[in-house]
């Protein structure tokens, strides 16, 4: 299936644990996303690694550039997020793909744009911007895999009183501030 931006659509999914229980995944997920597919395999871990490093660059080349922001969400609303999260590009007038770790319910969304132009380029952080709404909004976090950072400092939804539990920990490890000063808190 192709989606507007002419990407492919799909699903990778990585079967885990034991060697037994990986192979019962396997099979599994084999009969569950194989009907109808295209095609259906088993790559090695080392290949499977490349696809997934040659993803981005793949994002990348369709627009030359991207804003690509991670949040995860409760697995119940995963589907809802992707699909939230591709609408909100459009509404911005980008074209937005998202994957994850469906596993945690960490969607990567990013916003397909021109890094030559200005104009698009402040849509997709507005774009970023509700997406971290979003995520709250379904019971979720800004925070994602990827951790809070500065481009997200702000948006974690924390109350004054986790803020400053957040702060006394970071103080507790980091008495004179070195680490990270002025990202997070």
């Amino acid at each position: 299936m192709t989606e507007p931006c002419g990407v492919s659509l799909g699903a990778v999914a990585e079967a885990d644990g034991s060697q037994d229980e990986a192979a019962r995944l396997r099979d599994e997920l084999l009969s569950v996303l194989g009907e109808g597919a295209l095609g259906t395999g088993t790559p090695s871990p080392a290949e499977l690694w490349r696809w997934r490093d040659g993803l981005v660059f793949a994002v990348i080349a369709k627009r030359g550039g991207k804003l690509g922001e991670d949040i995860a969400v409760p697995l119940d609303r995963l589907a809802e997020a992707i699909d939230e999260s591709v609408a909100l590009g459009g509404r911005h007038g980008l074209e937005a793909v998202s994957w994850g770790h469906a596993g945690d319910g960490n969607l990567h969304t990013n916003f397909l744009l021109d890094p030559e132009d200005p104009e698009e380029l402040a849509r997709a952080e507005r774009a970023g911007e509700e997406l971290f709404e979003l995520a709250l909004r379904l019971g979720g976090t800004v925070s994602g895999e990827h951790g809070l950072g500065l481009l997200k400092r702000g948006h974690a939804g924390w109350t004054p009183r986790v803020t400053a539990l957040q702060q006394a920990i970071k103080d507790a490890f980091d008495p004179k501030g070195l680490l990270n000063p002025g990202k997070k808190l």
